[in-house]
């Protein structure tokens, strides 16, 4: 997606410090500032953009580490940005087309569904290694965590299912049938409630 599709009514033109024509791809320890060049609706004019992908599906946050984790469908890797230096610190290999992953930020694991891999890549954020592979029903599309529990759950939009695994022994407990192309997921850490969007069935499962 180019970078003019992150903002209406404007564009964004690299600053001289980017260089022009600067490639957008996720080195380590480099920086691309961007600098935006037109009005848009909350969007101040010195606001910077750090362009790390050029392929980016999907980003989450460790709040705790203050590192970005950025799945990049061209290269098939979670680029690791460090959101104190707005930098590229790690390129980390995973599955076939990471799709949207999932932080725990009291075991600083990440999960990262590879929707052509069939599987969900567990990174350690401490070490931005891939500690484990999960194998899966074909289609894995999105994750989220309980962190009350230590559970993943993996929305698996071709299987029609969502998946649940067992955070400290990354192995799968049980799958669950939900609607068609179940494509998003999210928990409710309190009620330990999850709530699953069927793209294909017009409903919402919990």
């Amino acid at each position: 997606m180019p970078c003019s599709d992150f903002f209406s009514g404007g564009w964004l033109e690299p600053s001289s410090s980017a260089g022009s024509g600067s490639s957008a791809r996720g080195e380590p320890g480099r920086e691309v500032e961007f600098r935006f060049a037109a009005e848009a609706g909350g969007v101040e004019a010195d606001d910077r953009v750090v362009v790390v992908s050029a392929a980016g599906r999907a980003v989450a946050v460790n709040a705790t580490t203050n590192k970005i984790y950025v799945s990049d469908i061209g290269t098939d890797t979670v680029i690791v940005v460090d959101g104190a230096t707005n930098t590229v610190v790690a390129s980390i290999p995973v599955g076939v087309d990471p799709s949207y992953l999932a932080v725990n930020p009291l075991t600083n694991r990440i999960y990262v569904p590879n929707v052509r891999g069939s599987s969900v890549s567990v990174i350690d954020g401490a070490t931005n290694t891939v500690t484990a592979t999960v194998g899966l029903a074909p289609g894995p599309m999105a994750t989220a965590v309980n962190t009350m529990t230590g559970r993943v759950y993996v929305a698996g939009g071709a299987a029609g299912t969502v998946t649940v695994i067992d955070g400290n022994t990354n192995t799968v407990l049980t799958t669950i049938p939900v609607g068609l192309t179940p494509i998003g997921v999210a928990v409710n850490d309190v009620d330990n409630v999850v709530y699953v969007t069927n793209q294909d069935s017009g409903a919402r499962s919990r």
